[in-house]
């Protein structure tokens, strides 16, 4: 069955270190998408907290939380139910003795899809993520939503063909992969900001 579906994706640079204020204002992005008629609507990668991979610090592992029994997907489910919204949801996930960089999809119905684990970990300059995350054990995933199939990779995800593939394969109409990456004034050398 043909429908038009409206996806809005979004980037803030303003990343503050202060948790509740970055989940303010990815809803009320979330807000202003949904009044120009949003049904899928994409935040950025780990947008809780600032992207705090570019350095080596066992005191960002405090920044992960564990699946469901945190308030931000209550949060989230609460806003996608109200707005009749769908929304990935990226966040940094502990897991028993492991820690990834995860996503769960949010339906209109406010529902949790299963729990997609980033595949691909970078390791390289300004992105030391192998220093913090577990490589995903999810396989790819793609979700049954009210508005089409959605398959969702994490950031570098997408530099890898069979990532897509696969999840074409798997009969997604669209594929999301929320990044971190904005632009890398740090590294000129390694600047992917026109690739991405």
């Amino acid at each position: 069955k043909n429908m038009k579906v409206k996806v809005g994706t979004s980037q803030f640079f303003s990343v503050k270190n202060n948790t509740n204020e970055n989940i303010n204002k990815a809803l009320n992005l979330a807000e202003k998408a949904n009044s120009q008629n949003i049904q899928i609507f994409l935040l950025q990668e780990l947008f809780q907290s600032q992207y705090f991979c570019s350095t080596q610090n066992p005191k960002f592992f405090d920044l992960a939380i564990s699946y469901p029994n945190n308030q931000i997907f209550e949060t989230f489910s609460n806003f996608c139910k109200t707005h009749k919204m769908v929304m990935p949801i990226s966040f940094f996930e502990k897991k028993d003795q492991n820690y990834f960089n995860s996503l769960v999809l949010i339906n209109s119905k406010g529902n949790f899809s299963e729990i997609y684990r980033k595949s691909h970990i970078p390791d390289g300059p300004g992105y030391n993520e192998k220093f913090y995350f577990t490589p995903g054990n999810t396989g790819f995933k793609v979700f049954e939503t009210e508005f089409g199939k959605v398959g969702c990779g994490i950031c570098w995800d997408q530099w890898f063909p069979e990532c897509a593939r696969t999840m074409t394969l798997m009969g997604a109409d669209v594929i999301l992969y929320p990044t971190a990456i904005g632009s890398e004034p740090d590294h000129p050398d390694f600047d992917t900001e026109p690739l991405w």
